[in-house]
């Protein structure tokens, strides 16, 4: 909400600041190459493990929004290893659904790549918004 009201703000001068910003302040552009561990590391608050066929992604903000969401699928999309992209919630209370639907676009992207997605321990108003929106079938939850 900030961001937006600076860039109407700035103007043409914002998007000269955005242009020269760093990968890891830009919203949700995937298709430059990040570093991975700059992504998942701790100081995007999400920590990264792969276990057997599928790899772990836990957001620690108690709001999941949708730079968060988009910080998750850069990461999910650099590691190629794991089958499965398992987000665990556990720590996140409220999901937008900017968040969700970007969810939505990083499971397609990984479908098409022959892996998935699935989403763990949603609970509070994250899994009412859920089943408000029924994201059952486009976003399976374990």
């Amino acid at each position: 909400m900030i961001a937006r009201a600076l860039k109407k703000k700035l103007g043409a001068a914002g998007r000269r600041m955005r242009k020269a910003a760093p990968e890891s302040v830009k919203s949700c552009g995937v298709r430059r190459k990040a570093d991975p561990e700059a992504i998942a590391g701790s100081k995007d608050g999400a920590n990264m493990s792969q276990v057997a066929n599928h790899i772990e992604i836990v957001p620690h903000s108690e709001k999941f929004s949708h730079d968060e969401a988009c910080r998750v699928a850069r990461a999910a999309l650099v590691r190629q290893q794991g089958n499965t992209v398992i987000i665990d919630l556990r720590y996140v209370r409220e999901v937008t659904t900017a968040a969700f639907a970007r969810l939505v676009l990083l499971r397609r992207t990984l479908r098409a790549a022959g892996r998935d997605l699935r989403l763990a321990n949603l609970h509070d108003r994250a899994a009412s918004l859920y089943q408000v929106n029924r994201l059952m079938s486009v976003l399976p939850c374990n």
